[in-house]
């Protein structure tokens, strides 16, 4: 498995990291155009959202040179913490999902 890793920028003072959870959705369209207009990265934890226009925002995530970490499959903590085995199929689930939409190996 090939694993990509993000760059750190050493600055001097505070630094913040943002992420946003639970998309693709229709608002990460709008979070992306707000973090492009400032030149700001991001890491998105995403959920299994199989639409085409939510397998473009995934493309357009890493296009944009933001992160992709993964949340849950169905997002229902019931089905995910039921048992190990439900926590590690959602875990597959959800990243060959990822790979499939953008054909990046995580």
């Amino acid at each position: 498995m090939e694993i990509r890793r993000s760059h750190m920028v050493k600055r001097a003072g505070r630094v913040c990291c943002l992420t946003f959870d639970d998309g693709p959705s229709p608002n990460t369209d709008r979070v992306l155009d707000i973090l492009d207009r400032y030149g700001i990265k991001a890491t998105f934890f995403v959920v299994g959202r199989t639409g085409a226009a939510d397998q473009e925002r995934m493309r357009r995530i890493v296009a944009s040179g933001h992160t992709i970490a993964m949340h849950s499959w169905s997002h229902d903590y019931n089905k995910v913490y039921a048992s190990v085995e439900d926590f590690l199929g959602e875990f597959d689930q959800l990243y060959h999902w990822i790979y499939q939409c953008i054909n990046i190996q995580m």
